[in-house]
């Protein structure tokens, strides 16, 4: 197991600005850096909700934005078929955490 999956926390619990609850797929916190990662299902996410909770989705995301998390969306179909392509835009963003000195 990589070092850097201990920083990864699953359906991580965040407080929304209304403070009511919300959860992250995974979560990575280190150094400042506050990664969110989303694995959105098709049929989940895109063909069946409605029109207010695709607005809802937009609006959990600006916020998680404005209180500092970077947030990275990968299909579930990518995470399925093409693992080795979102771990490395996960290692990406985390590199370039460290290059632009965040949390120091």
């Amino acid at each position: 197991m990589r070092r850097e999956f201990l920083y990864l926390h699953p359906e991580f619990e965040i407080k929304d600005f209304r403070d009511g609850t919300r959860y992250i797929d995974f979560a990575y916190i280190r150094q400042g850096l506050k990664l969110a990662i989303e694995i959105d299902g098709y049929t989940t996410h895109a063909s069946q909700i409605s029109r207010t909770e695709f607005s809802d989705g937009l609006i959990r995301q600006n916020h998680m934005m404005i209180d500092g998390w970077k947030i990275l969306r990968f299909s579930y179909d990518d995470v399925k078929n093409r693992p080795r392509m979102c771990e490395q835009g996960s290692i990406s963003v985390n590199s370039m955490g460290r290059a632009n000195n965040i949390g120091s």
